[in-house]
């Protein structure tokens, strides 16, 4: 008989494993974005892998919030938690910021206005700048990240609109199909896009949250879940790329729906599939796991620094030194990320005793 591929996942082993997914998203991001910075790998483009980890990354932050939540031992004390989320992701931003608006001024010649830094900092320049002429800050490495910062600060407000609202299924599979159409008009690649793009994979998230505190489960086999998420991908890949070469409104608003609803469902797939390999690695290979999760747990400092520190892949690429420029881009950003978190790790223990 041939081994069996079904299986059945509960809480645990979904929750833990999202630390192998935020490692896996992370890796797709950076990777994603080399090619904004170094035209020799272009290839990187095809498959929208900067796309696929933005979306797990927020159907993590979506799951983990609900969970939390809904597992919480006391009450919900709004303004503890604002406080508490606030100081996970202000600290580490602002210092890619700065280290964004350096190298940007000294490397690039990268010039910013007062508004623009203002808005910035307080990290709500993604908002602002649906009304007024306010960039996502960068260091002219052509990506600017940092417009996720801002959409997870929306989402905060988002979650403790909807925390205790019943049908966040009915919305998140709403929002797959009506943002793509009620935003066909803003093809110009603008930030709020890639936003309203990856906003139902929140929504998607905090109802599985939900759900799995409730003590559900999912039956999933490997095979399908595989196939579904090379056919899922499949359709993100023909719904992002094609509508640029295609003047049919209509046709354009169908394949934006295709390719939300492809981008979201694979990554809900990756997300099942993971529970499974963390399971594998948990009981057979517990190092590796060890190992594969590194770069989950510094994921949102990998984040706020890749950018910046293309300054190294750029700087190596164009003297000739492709893939050495690329590895210790690699390790520059791994090294630099580990450093901070565990530096502002130390601060706050020393300001708390």
């Amino acid at each position: 008989m041939g081994r069996s591929t079904n299986y059945t996942l509960g809480q645990e082993e979904l929750i833990k494993s999202t630390r192998v997914g935020r490692s896996l998203a992370i890796l797709l991001v950076v990777i994603g974005h080399l090619h904004l910075a170094v035209s020799e790998f272009h290839f990187v483009n095809y498959f929208s892998g900067a796309k696929i980890g933005v979306a797990l990354f927020t159907f993590y932050s979506g799951l983990l919030l609900q969970y939390q939540y809904e597992r919480r031992a006391c009450g919900f004390k709004i303004n503890t938690w604002i406080v508490k989320r606030l100081s996970k992701i202000y600290p580490i931003y602002w210092l890619g910021l700065l280290l964004c608006i350096m190298i940007g001024y000294i490397i690039n010649k990268e010039g910013f206005s007062f508004e623009t830094i203002v808005w910035n900092i307080l990290g709500l320049h993604l908002y602002v700048g649906l009304f007024r002429d306010i960039q996502v800050i960068s260091s002219g490495f052509m990506t600017s990240p940092y417009w996720y910062v801002s959409f997870i600060i929306g989402c905060y407000l988002i979650f403790i609109i909807l925390k205790d609202f019943s049908y966040k299924g009915h919305l998140a599979i709403g929002s797959i199909i009506i943002l793509p159409v009620l935003f066909v008009y803003w093809f110009s690649g603008d930030h709020i896009i890639l936003a309203l793009t990856a906003l139902p994979m929140f929504l998607l998230g905090m109802w599985k949250g939900q759900q799995l505190a409730a003590g559900k489960k999912i039956y999933t086999n490997n095979n399908i879940c595989l196939m579904l998420i090379v056919v899922c991908l499949s359709f993100s890949a023909v719904g992002y790329k094609l509508p640029f070469m295609i003047d049919s409104m209509y046709i354009r608003m169908a394949l934006r729906v295709l390719g939300c609803i492809g981008l979201n469902s694979g990554s809900y797939f990756i997300f099942i599939l993971l529970g499974h390999l963390y399971n594998i690695l948990i009981n057979k290979h517990p190092t590796l796991l060890k190992w594969a999760e590194i770069p989950g747990n510094i994921s949102y400092e990998i984040y706020c620094f890749h950018e910046p520190l293309m300054f190294f892949l750029v700087t190596l690429t164009s003297n000739g030194y492709l893939w050495m420029g690329l590895v210790v881009y690699m390790l520059a950003i791994t090294f630099f990320s580990y450093y901070i978190q565990y530096l502002i790790k130390n601060i706050k223990i020393v300001s708390t005793s």
